[in-house]
């Protein structure tokens, strides 16, 4: 969620008060943040994505518009 947003991990590390450790060993899945974390993390990562980013998104990723073989 934090890519798709465009958030550096430095930047909502320091949003959260945390290292970038931290968030790290969140994101690989060896550890995970408390609740309340993980909540205002959600809410901070929701607040950067807009329906423009995610269309971009979806067309950058999309075979769709690939040049045919």
């Amino acid at each position: 969620m934090r890519r798709a947003a465009g958030v550096k991990q430095s930047i909502l590390s320091n949003e959260l008060n945390i290292d970038q450790s931290t968030l790290s060993r969140w994101e690989a899945g060896i550890q995970g943040p408390e609740e309340h974390i993980q909540q205002k993390a959600f809410s901070l990562l929701a607040s950067n994505m807009t329906d423009d980013f995610a269309l971009r998104r979806l067309i950058e990723t999309s075979n769709f518009f690939a040049a045919p073989d």
